[in-house]
């Protein structure tokens, strides 16, 4: 896989998977797995560096973006050390999405049941109850 680091006119530094090289009619990069780098500086004058999903929610290994080549300012081929820390970070970023996904599938069904149990009932009441929630509180 060809990993790539650049540096964004944002400010941004992020560390990808090239998928596809842009061609003469298309300015955009293909990438996936874009982290995004952060660097925390203690008081003591040491930096710690850690990564983050680039894009919101898009954690997942089949997820592709684009990356514009108009918006990059620098880029280089990251060292092994910075690959491997990149690979964890894309590893552990993919099973939270798995996680999630599955809590959200959970959810999804409990609301489904909820609403065809509303549906299938006699009431004349049209309010259907997504959550359960006090009565005495106000949101």
């Amino acid at each position: 896989m060809n990993h790539l680091q650049f540096k964004l006119s944002t400010g941004d530094e992020i560390v990808c998977e090239v998928v596809d090289e842009p061609d003469d009619d298309d300015p955009n990069i293909v990438i996936r797995n874009a982290m995004k780098i952060f660097t925390i500086e203690s008081p003591d004058g040491n930096r710690y560096h850690t990564f983050r999903p680039w894009m919101t929610y898009q954690d997942q290994q089949s997820y592709l973006q684009l990356l514009n080549v108009n918006h990059i300012v620098g880029e280089s081929k990251p060292s092994e050390m910075l690959v491997q820390q990149f690979m964890k970070a894309v590893e552990n970023e993919n099973e939270r999405g798995e996680v999630r996904e599955a809590v959200l599938e959970e959810q999804f069904k409990e609301i489904r049941k909820k609403l065809e149990a509303m549906l299938d009932s006699q009431e004349p009441n049209n309010v259907i109850r997504l959550f359960d929630v006090d009565k005495d509180k106000m949101h």
